[in-house]
C-alpha cells in the first residue's frame, strides 16, 4: 500500500492538486483577488505572476501590520502607494529589467529610499567618469 504524504487523504491531496472528484483544483482567477491587492497589482509596473505577488503582498501587508506598527489599512495604503511611486519612478519603467512584483516585495523594495528608484545604473558616457592613469616604470637605460 502506498503511502500518502502528511495532510492527504484518499479522497484529497493538496500536494497533488485532485479533489476527491479527480479533477484539478481551481485556479484562482483574477476575480478571486481581494479588491485591495488587485489595485496594488494594477497599479504595479509590471503585471506578470499575479498569484506569487499576491502571496508576498499578504506576507509583506503583515511584516508592516508586525513590525512597522501599522494598522492593515495602512499598510494596504502604504503598499499601494509605493507601486505608484514606483512605476512612475526610472526603475519602474524600464521594461523588461523592472523586477517581477513578487521579487520586489520579498525583497522589501517598497520600503526603499524612493529617491533610489531614480538613479540610473546605467554606465556613464565616456569622458564622464573618473580615470585610472597608469604609471609604468622605465627600464632602466645603459649607460
Amino acid at each position: 500500500m502506498t503511502k500518502l504524504p502528511p495532510g492527504c487523504t484518499i479522497a484529497f491531496c493538496p500536494a497533488w492538486g485532485v479533489e476527491a472528484s479527480g479533477g484539478p483544483k481551481k485556479r484562482k482567477t483574477k476575480h478571486d483577488y481581494s479588491p485591495h491587492f488587485l489595485a496594488f497589482y494594477d497599479a504595479y509596473p509590471r503585471s506578470v505572476g499575479i498569484a506569487p505577488a499576491y502571496k508576498a503582498w499578504k506576507l509583506a501587508g503583515s511584516h508592516l501590520v508586525a513590525d512597522a506598527s501599522m494598522k492593515r489599512a495602512e499598510a494596504v495604503k502604504f503598499l499601494l502607494e509605493a507601486a505608484e511611486a514606483f512605476a512612475e519612478s526610472r526603475s519602474g519603467q524600464m521594461g523588461r529589467k523592472t523586477p517581477h512584483p513578487a521579487t520586489w516585495l520579498n525583497a522589501g523594495r517598497y520600503e526603499d529610499d524612493r529617491a533610489d528608484w531614480d538613479l540610473s545604473d546605467e554606465p556613464e558616457p565616456e569622458g564622464t567618469g573618473s580615470s585610472l592613469l597608469i604609471i609604468e616604470d622605465e627600464e632602466p637605460s645603459d649607460a
